[in-house]
């Protein structure tokens, strides 16, 4: 059954924004017309929120709220539809149900014909790039709750389990989680934990198959402090690890560079870099500079903006509070996750929300998650707004 929840995300947006140009207007034309507006709007003095640049680092300050985006109401582009949505909200806690093993978790799926978000029975649910299809995840690698791992063809609601594979699998004696699409949405990468004795390595499924293939690594890196595993490179062709070492257990790790592996698990490069490439979506869209996260768990988010070929760290941007990176909204714009701070007054808390900011950490966007993920939302899945019906226009960015 549907479960409507674009009315609570008016909360974020104007209410009058239904202008809607041609839905085959392309995204870097979209790109190019909110960049204009931002600055007509940066010219006539909307900015509410201040950043300090000193030393070439990027302090993010506020204008005497102690909000990061108490006015940018202001910057939001007038009407239409903006580039980007949310195409799912993954891992939903479940107020129903008192066993708070993510198993009992459900999801939310952008039905890309009505503009709504369809509630679905699984604990994961993360779309494909060209959004025909979805990698959904049941179970938490327990022996009550085994996790299972399918495809979902959103068109006919038909899931297609990769059969054999998850917890106790036989043919690959360990544990398998994460799940990542590759650019061209044929492949699946897993990382991959083995028993005692097993060589490490990650695992690629093949979409229309299903068919698995484990891909032996001996010293293949494991996941990092903050739980992330083998990523995809941008051409598809190559696997990322994050590299990093611990001299104490009561300290976090220190991230030291960047491994890439080719699909056959040969060692390629390594790249020297001080911060956590998080996923694919880490590198801008011109394909020169990724944003990695510099920041443990519950501190402020720190971001190093560096080249893709050397590394080379070209900017720094330090946030005020804890977030999440999820990718970039155009050449010039990250977007964020922010859990509700100290000074977020009027939003409870639990209410997480996206920001979009400019490179100099100026927040220019935001969008609020829907009441309903009070209780926590693992994963938030972004894609382009492109085909929706002109009544989504409200839940665009």
């Amino acid at each position: 059954m549907s479960t409507q929840i674009s009315d609570v995300l008016r909360v974020a947006l104007d209410e009058g924004a239904e202008a809607v140009p041609p839905t085959g207007l392309a995204a870097a034309a979209l790109h190019r017309a909110r960049r204009q507006r931002l600055a007509r709007r940066a010219a006539s003095g909307f900015l509410a929120v201040v950043a300090v640049l000193v030393g070439g680092t990027v302090h993010l300050g506020s204008s005497g709220t102690g909000d990061l985006a108490d006015d940018v109401a202001a910057l939001r582009p007038p009407g239409g539809m903006r580039p980007m949505v949310v195409t799912a909200y993954s891992g939903i806690r479940d107020p129903k149900v008192a066993d708070g093993s993510p198993a009992f978790n459900y999801s939310l799926l952008l039905d890309r014909k009505t503009g709504n978000y369809d509630r679905m029975p699984y604990r994961s649910v993360i779309p494909a790039p060209d959004g025909t299809r979805a990698l959904v995840r049941t179970g938490d690698n327990s022996e009550m709750q085994p996790s299972r791992f399918g495809i979902l063809e959103i068109g006919s609601g038909e899931v297609r389990w990769i059969p054999g594979f998850g917890t106790g699998s036989a043919g690959f004696p360990g544990a398998s989680n994460g799940g990542h699409w590759s650019p061209d949405g044929r492949t699946l990468l897993f990382d991959y934990s083995p028993r005692t004795g097993a060589e490490p390595g990650f695992v690629l499924v093949d979409a229309e198959t299903l068919h698995p293939t484990k891909v032996t690594v001996p010293g293949l890196p494991g996941l990092d402090s903050q739980g992330i595993g083998p990523v995809w490179a941008p051409d598809g062709r190559q696997v990322v690890v994050n590299l990093s070492h611990s001299e104490r257990e009561d300290q976090p790790d220190v991230v030291t560079g960047l491994r890439f592996y080719d699909l056959a698990g040969r060692r390629v490069r390594d790249l020297p870099v001080t911060a956590t490439l998080r996923s694919g979506s880490a590198y801008a869209p011109d394909g020169s500079r990724m944003a990695l996260s510099a920041a443990g768990q519950g501190t402020p988010l720190r971001l190093l903006l560096t080249e893709v070929t050397s590394g080379k760290v070209l900017r720094t941007i330090e946030l005020d509070r804890p977030a999440t990176l999820l990718g970039w909204h155009d050449d010039e714009h990250l977007v964020l996750r922010f859990s509700p701070g100290p000074g977020d007054a009027g939003r409870p808390a639990g209410h997480d929300e996206l920001a979009v900011v400019d490179l100099t950490g100026r927040v220019t966007e935001r969008l609020t998650f829907p009441a309903e993920t009070a209780l926590g939302v693992a994963e938030v899945h972004l894609g382009s707004s492109a085909d929706l019906p002109g009544g989504a226009a409200r839940i665009t960015f």
